[in-house]
């Protein structure tokens, strides 16, 4: 979605200059997109949490081995935040960390299965 060139920041000015090789986007829309880039930072700000979904320690070789750890990772990253939402969804505002605690406290599960009869 973001496909920003650079963002220039002016120190003396306070200002934030975006420049952007979308021309058919109007200024809103690069505006939007430079803003939704703290969902972005947010996400890698969670897979260097040192108690969940952390990317580190990788101790694998092969590259096949690295693409995997990393797709364990991200997925680990799409659950929690499916979780999130769902737990948003239902009135409860939890942020993610939080959640992930509360989550990793629960020591039994009960599965409940609907019978066809």
């Amino acid at each position: 979605m973001v496909n920003l060139v650079w963002y220039l920041y002016c120190k003396k000015l306070g200002r934030t200059l975006l420049i952007s090789n979308r021309t058919e986007w109007v200024p809103t829309e690069v505006i939007r997109s430079y803003r939704s880039l703290s969902n972005v930072e947010e996400a890698f700000k969670y897979m260097k949490n040192r108690d969940y979904l952390r990317w580190q320690p990788a101790f694998h070789w092969t590259d096949q081995k690295v693409e995997v750890h990393t797709f364990y990772c991200v997925l680990a990253l799409l659950l929690a935040t499916l979780a999130r939402k769902v737990a948003v969804e239902s009135g409860l505002d939890i942020l993610l960390p939080a959640l992930l605690d509360d989550l990793s406290a629960i020591k039994e599960v009960a599965l409940l299965y609907k019978t066809d009869s």
